[in-house]
């Protein structure tokens, strides 16, 4: 794992090392994280003990309404929120509905309603249970209970559904936090008064009476509400919230707590609590909204919707004890609540990056957003720096991270006008077997199924979700399983693509490609995330004239067997033309290849080796005179938007590869030829294996492994001719290669940032104040998953005729 304290040293040292050894530093500041960050993988689900992707029959509640918090007791799950009627499982709205009004209870085992039917005359916040679970609290905005006075607070013995009378407490504001021992009920929320008494957010009352405790007194220094209370292992009592500072009533001073803080049991006097030091969430634009704990880890979450004070929207785990950092889950897209199961951290959400735990991009143009997701409980890897916003989003890469479980259900967004704009789920809840989320979807796994739902471990559930294929928001209501997608490359073959998935499932134990009923292609074991394609398949043998339909035959871990849609296409026989060159580059194991041939009049760049087209921008034209031999170029007009890239092609920056292409200009400004940028349009914040001319002309090669590390051409090249460059990076070092020949090379550096993003042809940033938009032209642009090797260089330059 990654050491924070251990940066500085490093980063001197690596910086006087390389120094001595001629390579040129720019920047050379931080630790080079590229060595040290490794990202864990994605988990599968464990067949037993992890809960399957089944959407399990499961009380429903009437349209509009939302569940914003639930506890279990037994077999009961007591749910609350905003709803007026609850009806069974499948009964369409309107249908066979039970009056339940903002409190209800509902088998966990069966989903059926239970008969526990109080009237609340207001919004239900909160529910919380004593130890012995003989008592469930109840907070919110309500003011009367069966149509007697309980201001906001109210307890019910769980064992019969009565009102406890003994406790009668009166909070003058909602109620949004409880958190109670066998003798003490501590309250959170918007309150400024408790049972007549002044009270600064929070409040603590006898459980046996309801009397106030005096001592307990704690305040939000800024008057922001209290969210979440947890009480944790070692007796602490943990506030999350909105608030920036906190005190207690007794004093005029303050301590700074932005979102959370660890109180003393008795006195309510702040205790050390570190995690705030760091993830702070609080103020008008965020907030910790959930604390829980399995007995040996506090489990937080909040919210951050884009604001200058919070810097954090992920999960975190830490000591109970102090507040130190177990690990971030430092996920983008609010998180509302978690619960732990079975050593998995389940969330509800709307979680829509990943990257930084190595899991799932941010999707472009078209964001897609994951409502609920899980995380191992433990530690799995390094988190990586920020591929999203990177300006935005503070750099968490010096930290532990999760590792994201295979866990995907798709709940469907609530109404615009809902609570929290629709956000679908807004609470979760487990026990040993099962998961229950509630919230205000209407559907679930394209299901109707209204605010509430179950989930089971694979032991007790049917583990009939099987595979599908990636469209373009699998968040969406709908139940479609998808297509692949099919095109004609060149005229005379068809490429068949797709991103084989399953909701539970990482690996899909068969997939086979049928062309006109009959496989032309199986794989096996199939690692297959939602986000990737991982199924590309280039047919050749196929006749002009003639239509080509494809679909996929998809079979899970669970024996589940799931066809897809099917395409079709029709090659022209109208091809363009290979060439030594170009078949060279195939052979010599290109993984991408744009030969930047395609018509004018598009906007399409296509991949002739992989499956990752790009998309040009008005910078870049396409048409110009070729490189080779009467091959088509790219011209390339100094402009921002002379650039293409892939908004879908999101990928993990290699540490092994070449880069290769061809360029031509006269520009004394330089500029980009090709490079990776974490951005496929616009600027990048982070960029590098980039090759690049200075304004000298000189072709330059940079990667970044914590500072900029460069190697340059001893001449200049930009005097109007086309000139071919390759760039390598391994375990022997940086190379570059000009018109087939080594001219800078360095050993010292051998591996490069760890982060995501896009290749990019054109301009991108560059290092220091350097334009990074070329003037002329590009051609033939390749990456390979290898280093080439200086005869492999040599032998393309001489295939192009030269």
């Amino acid at each position: 794992m990654t050491h924070v304290f251990a940066a500085p040293r490093r980063a001197a040292i690596l910086s006087l090392t390389l120094a001595l050894a001629g390579v040129s530093l720019l920047g050379a500041t931080g630790l080079p994280t590229a060595e040290a960050a490794a990202p864990p993988a994605v988990v599968q689900p464990d067949a037993s003990s992890g809960v399957t992707a089944d959407v399990l029959p499961t009380t429903q509640i009437n349209a509009g309404g939302y569940v914003q918090d639930q506890a279990i007791v037994g077999d009961a799950v007591y749910a609350g929120g905003s709803f007026s009627s609850a009806r069974p499982a499948g009964a369409a709205a309107g249908t066979s509905e039970s009056r339940r009004t903002n409190l209800l209870a509902y088998s966990i085992s069966t989903g059926a309603l239970k008969s526990f039917a109080p009237s609340l005359n207001g919004i239900v916040r909160v529910t919380a249970l004593s130890p012995d679970k003989k008592r469930l609290y109840v907070g919110g905005e309500f003011t009367t209970v069966n149509g007697a006075t309980r201001n906001r607070l109210v307890a019910f013995d769980t064992g019969t559904g009565a009102v406890v009378g003994s406790f009668n407490v009166n909070l003058g504001g909602p109620v949004y936090a409880i958190a109670a021992t066998s003798s003490t009920v501590y309250v959170g929320g918007q309150f400024t008064q408790a049972n007549g008494v002044n009270r600064g957010r929070f409040a603590a009352f006898r459980a046996s009476d309801g009397g106030l405790l005096s001592a307990w007194a704690p305040k939000s220094g800024d008057y922001q509400a209290v969210r979440a209370l947890l009480v944790a292992p070692g007796g602490n009592v943990i506030a999350g919230g909105q608030f920036a500072t906190v005190g207690t009533l007794s004093s005029s001073t303050l301590t700074s707590a932005p979102g959370s803080v660890s109180l003393d049991p008795t006195t309510g006097a702040a205790k050390t609590w570190a995690v705030n030091k760091v993830v702070k969430q609080y103020g008008t634009d965020g907030g910790v909204l959930s604390l829980k704990t399995d007995g040996t880890t506090v489990y937080g979450a909040g919210f951050w919707f884009g604001g200058t004070q919070s810097n954090f929207e992920g999960a975190w785990a830490v000591n109970p004890s102090d507040g130190s950092i177990k690990w971030l889950a430092d996920c983008h897209g609010d998180t509302y609540d978690t619960t732990v199961a079975n050593g998995v951290v389940y969330a509800a959400s709307h979680q829509h990056d990943c990257s930084n735990l190595g899991s799932f991009p941010q999707q472009r143009p078209t964001q897609v957003e994951w409502r609920a997701n899980a995380f191992t409980a433990a530690a799995k890897g390094d988190l990586l720096p920020n591929s999203l916003s990177p300006t935005k989003f503070k750099d968490y890469s010096a930290y532990d991270s999760p590792a994201v479980v295979n866990w995907f259900p798709q709940f469907a967004q609530g109404p615009s006008s809902g609570y929290y704009s629709g956000q679908p789920t807004l609470t979760i809840e487990s026990t040993s077997d099962y998961v229950v989320v509630g919230g205000q979807f209407p559907t679930v796994n394209g299901k109707a199924q209204q605010g509430l739902v179950r989930f089971a471990r694979g032991s007790v559930a049917p583990k009939k979700v099987g595979p599908r294929v990636y469209f373009s928001d699998p968040g969406s209501a709908s139940t479609s399983v998808g297509s692949p997608t099919v095109k004609v490359v060149g005229g005379n073959t068809v490429r068949v693509t797709a991103a084989p998935w399953d909701r539970d499932d990482a690996v899909l134990a068969k997939v086979e490609l049928f062309r006109n009923g009959s496989v032309v292609k199986t794989y096996t074991n199939l690692t297959a995330p939602w986000w990737q394609t991982t199924v590309a398949y280039t047919d050749s043998s196929v006749s002009a004239g003639t239509k080509y339909t494809y679909y996929l035959r998809m079979t899970d871990a669970d024996g589940n067997v799931v066809s897809s849609g099917s395409a079709s296409a029709v090659p022209s026989g109208t091809s363009i033309s290979s060439s030594t060159y170009s078949n060279q580059v195939r052979s010599d194991g290109a993984k991408n290849y744009w030969r930047l041939d395609d018509p004018s009049s598009g906007s399409a760049v296509t991949d002739w080796a992989g499956s990752t087209d790009l998309v040009r921008a008005s910078g870049l034209g396409l048409g110009a005179a070729g490189a080779i031999g009467s091959d088509k170029a790219a011209s390339v007009n100094g402009t921002v938007n002379a650039s293409a890239a892939s908004s879908t092609g999101f990928v993990r920056a290699p540490q092994v590869f070449s880069v290769e292409g061809w360029f031509k200009t006269t520009s004394t400004t330089g500029g980009a030829v090709v490079g990776f940028g974490d951005v496929p349009t616009g600027s990048s914040y982070r960029h590098d294996r980039q090759i690049s001319l200075s304004s000298s002309g000189k072709v330059v090669f940079h990667v970044d492994n914590g500072a900029v590390r460069t190697v340059t051409s001893p001449k200049a090249y930009n005097n109007g001719a086309w000139h071919h460059a390759v760039a390598t990076l391994s375990g022997s070092g940086m190379v570059l290669y000009v018109d087939g020949a080594k001219v800078a090379s360095s050993t010292s550096v051998t591996s490069a940032r760890n982060y995501g993003g896009f290749w990019r042809i054109g301009a991108d940033k560059l290092p220091g104040t350097a334009t990074g938009y070329l003037g002329g032209y590009v051609d033939d642009v390749a990456v390979y998953p290898t280093a080439l090797t200086a005869t492999q260089v040599k032998d393309h330059y001489t295939d192009s005729g030269r």
